[in-house]
């Protein structure tokens, strides 16, 4: 029998508060090896943009106990984030996970910017709660697969997988293995709708097509026997993680190798020179794959991420395509969609003006980044485990005392958890601040290891993204402001030359 009883032995302990709609779900973890920490809930935007937000953050108790809880109405893909690992589990609303938050097994060394992954263990689990479910059907899956892993493998093939059109007709060998494959998952999809019937919920039945879809897309299908069968029959899901890496995968194979209904420089005109959201709509209105309005604003945007990195990009059209979507989008899913994309593409990006984060200096001022607009800013992050942040910070304060009327500083040192600031630096002209590292100082401006250094204009947009260390060029930047601005004094800012 397919369905995994041994979960049976496991129970729900559930409390329920109903609050406009909503429900609180609590979460109750132990992590002895991590008291004096602080644990922090994440909760995903969507998994497009990836965007998240805090859900609650606590202090891990002596005894290693601590509690989060958040107002849901629906089934939510939660992060757990303490120092340097991170973990995931579904929650439902109103219900008390109590679980064990253990650190992770690998021999990973502890390092800024990077989470090693752990695993939850669930104490206490109700069968028909969603991660008990998803367990159960993991292992059926797992099943399935040894099963038919001689069918499998002769399907994992790049060569027939990058050639493959719906008009070229595939090998004999390759048409049997693909309709055996698909007799096969259907028959399976069937069986687990059977099995699961009593605990199914939209949520878990997309789950369930979603990772036969993966496993599909593995295969030589072709793209309208994906589509058909794993993507079309639901709506776009942006908050449910499986059915959006489905989705972005196959879109992403699919424009790689099969689109025809519109021409590459036509695109290039639309999305990259014109920035014009609604003549791309009329353009990807031509494919049937992107019928459904709001799966064509979700293609536009992870379209839009794909190709930032491109240095032959324009970011402004491509931000302007983002902006209309923000405005004018197929549904509200999808103007937020677009609006947090923005956010994650311009954080701290050049020619973009950063968040304007809002913090307290070394006098218990209130000061926001904005403050510092009129002048060039160099914003500096360290810590003071980081030996290279010692290194630099002595190469930076040498800089300060011959450019300090040339650029202000501030000074963010960045907390390790359970841990305080170790002091006061007397840099003339610098702005200090501390923040831990789980913050929205690291995550607006994308800090991913340390010395990190922004440098933003006198405009209020950044100059330098990847800003050179003080030992390592940041010199040959602040003598050209130097000049600059002994240049601009002599002609007088705003004359016109003779």
């Amino acid at each position: 029998m397919l369905f995994n009883r041994t979960l049976c032995i496991l129970h729900l302990l559930c409390l329920s508060y109903a609050s406009s709609g909503q429900e609180t779900t609590q979460i109750a973890g132990n992590a002895p090896e991590l008291v004096g920490h602080t644990a922090y809930a994440y909760g995903y935007h969507d998994f497009i943009s990836e965007s998240k937000e805090l859900l609650d953050s606590t202090i891990i108790a002596a005894d290693g106990a601590f509690t989060l809880s958040f107002e849901t109405e629906e089934i939510r893909y939660v992060q757990l984030v303490s120092d340097y690992i991170s973990a995931n589990l579904y929650t439902q609303p109103g219900t008390l996970y109590d679980i064990e938050l253990p650190l992770p097994e690998s021999s990973q060394p502890k390092a800024f910017g990077r989470k090693a992954k752990t695993e939850v263990i669930f104490n206490n689990l109700d069968l028909e709660d969603i991660n008990a479910l998803i367990i159960d059907f993991n292992y059926n899956y797992e099943l399935f697969f040894q099963s038919n892993y001689e069918t499998l493998r002769k399907l994992f093939s790049p060569r027939n997988y990058g050639t493959l059109t719906d008009s070229v007709a595939r090998p004999t060998s390759a048409t049997t293995s693909v309709m055996q494959l698909f007799e096969q998952t259907g028959r399976f999809s069937t069986q687990m709708d059977s099995v699961y019937k009593e605990f199914d919920s939209p949520y878990f039945k997309l789950y369930r097509s979603a990772v036969v879809g993966d496993l599909i897309m593995n295969s030589s299908a072709t793209p309208r026997e994906i589509y058909d069968t794993y993507i079309a029959p639901y709506p776009f899901a942006a908050q449910h993680p499986e059915f959006t890496r489905l989705h972005e995968r196959f879109f992403k194979f699919y424009f790689a190798r099969y689109s025809q209904s519109y021409g590459e420089e036509e695109l290039n005109v639309t999305l990259n020179q014109e920035g014009d959201y609604t003549s791309l709509k009329v353009l990807f209105s031509k494919d049937d794959f992107l019928a459904d309005a709001d799966r064509m604003d979700a293609v536009i945007v992870y379209a839009i991420e794909e190709v930032w990195a491109n240095r032959g990009m324009n970011h402004q059209s491509l931000i302007e395509v983002l902006q209309e979507m923000k405005g004018g989008g197929a549904s509200e899913m999808t103007q937020s969609m677009a609006s947090e994309m923005i956010a994650k593409l311009t954080a701290a990006k050049k020619g973009f003006a950063p968040r304007d984060i809002v913090f307290e200096d070394q006098f218990k001022d209130r000061k926001k980044i904005s403050d510092f607009e009129g002048s060039p800013l160099l914003i500096e992050f360290w810590a003071p485990w980081c030996s290279k942040c010692s290194i630099e910070k002595e190469h930076l304060i040498s800089l300060t005392d011959r450019y300090k009327d040339v650029v202000n500083i501030v000074s963010v040192e960045v907390l390790e958890s359970g841990t305080g600031p170790v002091g006061q630096d007397n840099r003339e002209g610098c702005t200090i601040t501390h923040t831990p590292s789980e913050s929205e100082w690291i995550s607006s401006y994308q800090v991913r290891s340390l010395p990190y250094y922004l440098l933003i204009g006198s405009d209020g947009k950044v100059m330098r993204d990847n800003c050179p260390q003080p030992s390592e060029g940041l010199e040959a930047i602040l003598h050209k402001l130097q000049a600059d601005q002994k240049g601009n004094r002599r002609r007088g800012i705003g004359l016109k030359e003779n």
